[in-house]
């Protein structure tokens, strides 16, 4: 079966880790994959009116069974002590399963937690992940009313930083990385849309936000 190529994502192995275990799904199971998700408000579901947020509702339209955990914490910033002594005993239980990276990274960006910071902790978690024979996605967040304004440059030069990583310290694992960020920027200019219809205050995504972003992933990891 080919290999479903990324349009404008800055991923690489694009969806191959995923697809391998969707593929798995044409035969009999007794038991659906275990899923992980770590992040913050976007992935939490927060401001969308069926509590899902973006990243469960891709999962959503799958024909994989899926057991999810979402573990996102509203309002965490990616160092966060708590997730990290957690999370060996989250990656232990799913063990085999998917991990989905998808942090948000304002609050780090407003309280300037230094990046290369930010980088090694989620080089950590991918890490991690792998050690438990878990396949890893990393997911941007959604584009929100920062990425098109006061801290555009700051997001984009942090989220090459981490994905540059990613690609270069784990090109032998099973690790895909998705820019959704970027997507769903391109997607708003391309239809002459402003992003305040899609946005709940300055931070996050609403519903029809999270709607878009959900829509876009699916596209991605789907074959």
């Amino acid at each position: 079966m080919a290999v479903h190529r990324v349009r404008a994502f800055t991923g690489f192995m694009a969806g191959v880790a995923f697809l391998a275990l969707s593929l798995q799904s044409s035969q009999a199971e007794t038991r659906p994959t275990a899923v992980v998700i770590v992040g913050g408000s976007a992935a939490a579901g927060w401001h969308d009116a069926t509590g899902k947020g973006y990243i469960v509702r891709a999962l959503d339209t799958l024909p994989k069974r899926l057991a999810v955990e979402n573990k996102a914490i509203p309002g965490s910033r990616v160092i966060n002590p708590r997730v990290r002594a957690r999370f060996p005993r989250w990656m232990s239980n799913t063990r085999g399963g998917l991990l989905i990276i998808a942090w948000g990274y304002l609050n780090d960006l407003r309280l300037q937690t230094p990046q290369r910071s930010i980088v090694q902790a989620i080089h950590w978690e991918i890490a991690e992940g792998l050690k438990t024979g878990h396949a890893v996605l990393l997911v941007s967040p959604p584009a929100t009313a920062p990425t098109f304004t006061f801290d555009a440059k700051a997001e984009q030069v942090l989220w090459h930083r981490i994905s540059t990583m990613a690609r270069h310290d784990f090109r032998r694992s099973p690790v895909s990385v998705f820019n959704v960020m970027s997507r769903m920027k391109d997607d708003l200019m391309a239809h002459g849309q402003t992003y305040q219809p899609y946005m709940k205050g300055a931070w996050d995504p609403n519903t029809r936000g999270h709607r878009l972003a959900a829509r876009i992933l699916t596209e991605e990891l789907m074959p």
